[in-house]
Parts: structure tokens; C-alpha cells; sequence
């Protein structure tokens, strides 16, 4: 799987966010990137953003769903402080992105994964903190997808209720 011109780009201004800092550049894996363009795809498939059921020890992912220029992608990550808190993790030495947007149309978005590992990603002081946002970010994922399900179900209902309520 070779990686994109955008997906490079991506992982170029990623590196130039941390340069900046005097942060060390994370070093482009491609096992990385298979699992950050896999990841994308399922998102894409899906229709929804979430995050991969991967093991935390094993390292981590920033996710988005909408843009689809390298520097919003950028831009949206760095402006989040739990993403951006990853990306300038000296701990995280390698990693890749993984784009998708093959559909087309209305109500079509592009997804990216920036999957990262790094020997030390979740030790030091901070490793509370960080498991601790980890955790409540997938908890807010899985009450968003719990309730779009959810009101998709209502809708259901309140149409059907409306029809017997017509006949009776």
C-alpha cells in the first residue's frame, strides 16, 4: 500500500508542528500507515468517526472526519488539546497517516488516522492524564454513536405512532 501525496503532506506538517517546538520528527512506519489507512477506510465504510479497538500499550490514533487539505487536517488536530497533546509527545517516535475518501456525493467526508507508537508513548508523569483523556474521548464517542442509533430508533417510533394515531 503506497502512501499518498496528501497523506505525506500530512505527516510532513505534523513534523514541522513538533520542529518548532524542538520536538524530534516521528519517523514515517509502514506498518503505521497500513493500520492508519485501514482504519480510515473502516471509518469511511462506516460512515462515522471512531476509534479502533487497537490495545492502548501499543500505542495510539488521532482520528477526524470532514477536511480533507493537509493543513486543516493539521489544523483541526492541533487546535484539540488531547490530539495535539499526542502529536507533540516526544515519546511517539513512529508513525503514519491513512486517508480516505473513494465516495462521492452528498453528505460524503474524507476520514484520516494518524496511527502512532513509540517505545515510551504511554510512560512518564503523564501517563494518567493521558490514559485518562484516551478514555474519556471513547466514552464520548460511544455515547455519539449510541445516541445517533438512538434517534434513528425514535424517529422510527414517532412515525409508526403517527400512522395508528391516524387510523384510530
Amino acid at each position: 500500500m503506497r502512501p499518498t501525496r496528501r497523506e505525506h503532506e500530512t505527516h510532513r506538517l505534523i513534523n514541522k508542528e513538533r520542529k518548532s517546538r524542538h520536538i524530534p520528527p516521528v519517523k514515517w512506519d509502514t506498518y503505521m500507515h497500513r493500520l492508519a489507512r485501514n482504519h480510515s477506510r473502516k471509518m469511511e465504510k462506516a460512515g462515522r468517526l471512531f476509534h479502533s479497538a487497537r490495545p492502548a500499550l501499543a500505542g495510539g490514533e488521532n482520528c477526524l472526519m470532514g477536511t480533507s487539505s493537509p493543513k486543516a487536517i493539521v489544523k483541526g488536530w492541533m487546535s484539540s488539546p488531547g490530539h495535539r497533546s499526542w502529536i507533540l509527545d516526544p515519546a511517539v517516535k513512529r508513525a503514519a497517516v491513512g486517508i480516505s475518501n473513494r465516495g462521492h456525493g452528498r453528505g460524503h467526508h474524507t476520514y484520516v488516522a494518524w496511527s502512532f507508537s513509540g517505545s515510551s508513548t504511554f510512560r512518564g508523569k503523564n501517563i494518567y492524564i493521558k490514559y485518562l483523556i484516551t478514555l474519556m474521548l471513547f466514552v464520548i464517542y460511544l455515547v455519539e454513536y449510541i445516541s445517533s442509533s438512538l434517534i434513528g430508533e425514535l424517529r422510527q417510533i414517532r412515525r409508526m405512532l403517527k400512522r395508528i394515531k391516524r387510523k384510530v
